[in-house]
């Protein structure tokens, strides 16, 4: 089984403005070194830290910005496999089941790997070991999110409460979730960072394509009928699909 890599690109440029506006958010931009925060996304795909196969990228981002995408992903020689086009941004779970869709069309069932365009990782191979400890899971069945140790009481962030560290967590680095709380109060968020069971939410998930598709089907019909139809519906834009705006999924709550 391989990993496909979807790439949410679709901020709105709300923040860190005026250098980031709504034609051109923080994720086209170098605010981290030489790269924008989109090829650094992309660039940490490469390596020998997986040792799994990656089957090519898809995009996932606003249809204003498809030429900011494909330009970026091919001044560092990063093919990908399409950009999907969103015309209104629909948050997490929609995008997700798009993908999953999507990727359903093909003989294979690959592993997802959700990754938002606009995250700062310092330690690329420590990435690439947990992406590859997900997949062992991801593989299995399961669905895979990635926790953050925290170091400051934030309220701005999702929580993740994992079961009581056991040994095989200790040595594999995975645990069980018991239930996520979206961004908490400060007394809440200063409890949290005393627990030893508690994290960030990274917003990095791995699944199954065929697992996702059948857990949103009972978890919420109307997004997955909605992401159906725009699939159905799509037009291709040249390089580019353009999903339906008739039938575009409803927003979702998932973030």
């Amino acid at each position: 089984m391989a990993i496909c890599p979807i790439i949410l690109a679709g901020g709105s440029g709300s923040r860190l403005w005026p250098f980031s506006r709504q034609h051109y958010p923080k994720q086209f931009l170098k605010l981290f070194g030489e790269q924008t925060m989109l090829q650094q996304t992309l660039s940490r795909l490469k390596g020998d830290g997986f040792g799994i196969e990656l089957i090519p990228t898809q995009v996932i981002c606003n249809e204003v910005h498809r030429f900011l995408v494909a330009d970026q992903a091919r001044n560092i020689e990063h093919a990908l496999q399409e950009i999907i086009l969103e015309p209104e941004g629909r948050n997490t779970a929609p995008a997700l089941t798009v993908a999953a869709l999507w990727q359903l069309r093909s003989a294979i069932d690959p592993v997802l790997l959700m990754m938002p365009a606009d995250h700062l990782i310092k330690n690329i191979d420590a990435f690439q070991v947990t992406i590859a400890l997900g997949y062992e899971q991801a593989e299995k069945g399961e669905i895979v999110t990635f926790g953050i140790n925290p170091d400051s009481p934030e309220t701005g962030y999702g929580y993740i409460e994992c079961s009581a560290l056991d040994k095989s967590a200790a040595t594999t680095g995975v645990q069980m979730v018991k239930s996520f709380t979206e961004k908490p109060t400060q007394s809440i968020a200063e409890k949290y960072l005393t627990a030893d069971n508690h994290l960030w939410n990274s917003g990095l998930f791995m699944m199954r394509s065929s697992v996702w598709v059948d857990v949103i089907k009972q978890a919420n019909p109307a997004i997955y009928e909605s992401c159906k139809r725009a699939i159905k519906m799509e037009i291709s834009i040249g390089w580019t699909k353009r999903l339906s705006r008739l039938h575009h999924p409803i927003r979702s709550i998932m973030r």
